[in-house]
């Protein structure tokens, strides 16, 4: 619930209002029989903070047996039986307390949280409200209320109350917390930063402010400070799974795949439901092209969510790095379906046609790709391989493949080695051997600056340079 950083991973409303709700001891205990108030009142606060849910439920009722009109009792019974996630009844009991005592604001805000997990916000901002009005927890009352808002998509109201719990009480940590979310899911990261350092000033023991302040710093690419905040979250919990989780992503930045790896490990360890871990994990073992242990973390993410088109991206091309191209146009077809308008799904099942020697196949989806996104060099480059490559000579054109390999080596300003690559293969189906061995050998050049293989082209350009074109075979194309 409510506003959440890094993909749907932060601060959940219960995780928020844990430490909120509080027994109540009334300031008139007295003794019953030979047992006194105040003593029950300690057999249900101990038994509450065990877990020890049934046994309080039960020192509450004799308590309430005991004194049927004592509202601190209903009250505290509302409060054991939101921990049991019982909302409906903590919610009568709560209403019970408020009716013997109506002036008790702590009670409406009680109530006003059980509400919101029920999503009644309108009744949750009510007893918000109300509990305002009768100066109880106001900071709260006015820091909650605004997260309700935010429920309702009441943004500028969401703001209005967290600025006003902060102007009631300076410091007031979850306002300040909250705020800060806003600011960054608004890319005020500056603002962010400042808010976060001030929930950290003021509770330095407070391992969700760290990571949402880190969480500011690496989308600032302050990689440094950001790894710093995860890193101190980690050791004020060590079970946070979202901290080793962002802290992963530094990792990933810096390409300290194993490093980034070990905290994925530890991330889906505590929470093995976690389909982004999953997601990171796959795409680091992707990068060190461990294509098998990358495709089995792809699919416990699509396990986890069948809709996941990132999920299926990755486990295509990782599919198609592994010689398995059935299994990758199966995995674009799904993610076509799932967005038809996905470049990067036709792009990579274009190279599953082609690879498999589906050359046909092949040009409809290049074509597809120049169609979504004119801009991409991945469709012309494309096409233009085909045109200048395919072992059939009915698909091969010389003229159209130079012409689309230059548009494709313009659209990536001359930077990217694959398509000078192409080109290169283009004049020389085109009989330009003397620009094919120049463009062959630019291409190289890049490539080897990025650190990747030339080996095959190292074997096409002989091939130039003896006045021959080059023939892609099924798989050949590297």
């Amino acid at each position: 619930m409510f506003h959440t950083l890094l993909g749907r991973l932060f601060l959940a409303w219960a995780v928020a209002i844990e430490l909120l709700i509080v027994c109540v001891l009334p300031a008139n205990a007295q003794s019953v029989g030979n047992e006194s108030i105040e003593q029950l009142y300690k057999e249900g606060d101990a038994a509450l903070i065990q877990g020890d849910y049934e046994s309080a439920i039960t020192v509450w009722n004799t308590v309430m047996q005991q004194q049927p009109n004592n509202a601190s009792a209903y009250s505290n019974l509302g409060v054991t039986l939101y921990y049991k996630r019982d909302f409906a009844g903590a919610i009568k009991n709560f209403t019970e307390a408020i009716r013997l005592q109506p002036k008790v604001g702590s009670i409406y805000f009680d109530r006003g949280i059980a509400y919101a997990h029920q999503k009644n916000y309108d009744l949750a901002i009510g007893d918000f409200t109300e509990a305002i009005q009768l100066n109880a927890l106001t900071d709260l009352s006015y820091t909650f209320r605004g997260l309700v808002y935010a429920e309702k998509h009441d943004y500028i109201k969401e703001m209005d109350d967290l600025n006003a719990a902060i102007r009631y009480n300076p410091k007031c940590s979850e306002a300040y917390f909250y705020r800060g979310n806003i600011y960054q899911l608004n890319k005020d990261y500056k603002r962010a930063i400042e808010d976060y350092s001030k929930v950290i000033e003021l509770k330095p023991i407070f391992p969700m402010a760290y990571v949402a302040r880190g969480a500011a710093y690496y989308m600032e690419k302050n990689y440094d400070k950001a790894f710093e905040d995860f890193n101190e979250a980690v050791q004020q919990n060590s079970k946070l799974n979202i901290a080793y989780l962002s802290r992963s992503c530094v990792y990933l930045v810096r390409k300290d795949y194993d490093n980034a790896i070990h905290d994925l490990d530890e991330a889906i360890r505590l929470n093995p439901k976690s389909e982004i871990a999953y997601y990171k994990r796959g795409y680091a073992y992707g990068v060190k092209k461990d294509y098998e242990k990358a495709i089995e973390n792809l699919s416990d993410v699509i396990r986890l969510n069948p809709k996941f088109i990132g999920a299926y991206y990755l486990r295509a091309f990782s599919y198609n790095r592994s010689g398995k191209y059935d299994l990758a146009i199966q995995d674009c077809s799904e993610m076509i379906r799932l967005n038809p308008k996905s470049a990067q799904a036709y792009i990579e099942r274009s190279a599953a046609y082609e690879k498999s020697g589906d050359y046909e196949k092949a040009l409809q989806d290049s074509n597809r790709v120049i169609a979504l996104a004119p801009q991409s060099f991945y469709g012309p480059n494309d096409v233009a391989w085909i045109y200048a490559t395919s072992p059939k000579a009915e698909l091969r054109d010389g003229s159209k493949a130079v012409e689309l390999a230059r548009k494709a080596c313009e659209l990536s300003k001359w930077k990217n080695g694959s398509t000078i690559d192409t080109l290169a293969a283009a004049c020389a189906e085109a009989g330009k051997f003397n620009d094919a061995v120049k463009y062959q050998q630019l291409a190289i050049v890049l490539k080897k600056a990025a650190n990747e293989n030339v080996q095959a082209m190292d074997a096409r350009g002989v091939l130039y340079r003896q006045h021959q074109p080059y023939r892609d075979k099924p798989s050949a194309h590297s």
